[in-house]
């Protein structure tokens, strides 16, 4: 069986559960799924908007990944202090 050597939009939407995003009431009510989360990275400005069934292209992967770090340090700029103590 050959898998998918593809990346959807969608499944980019992981990158909520792992920045900590909570989301609005929907994710709140149901939890952090790759649909919603996809949806809440794409009004974070952390994904392209497009459908959730679009293919990721490797540099828009790297585009969004380097927003995901962005977003990561302006959210916890605390954490970056404490690291730095260490």
């Amino acid at each position: 069986m050959k898998l998918p050597v593809y990346v959807t939009k969608q499944e980019v939407g992981r990158v909520c559960k792992a920045l900590g995003i909570r989301g609005g009431l929907t994710m709140r009510i149901f939890g952090i799924s790759e649909r919603y989360g996809f949806r809440e990275c794409t009004y974070l400005g952390l994904v392209p908007g497009g459908s959730q069934w679009d293919k990721v292209s490797g540099s828009e992967l790297v585009g969004i990944l380097a927003h995901a770090a962005d977003y990561r340090e302006k959210l916890r700029p605390k954490e970056k202090e404490e690291l730095a103590e260490i």
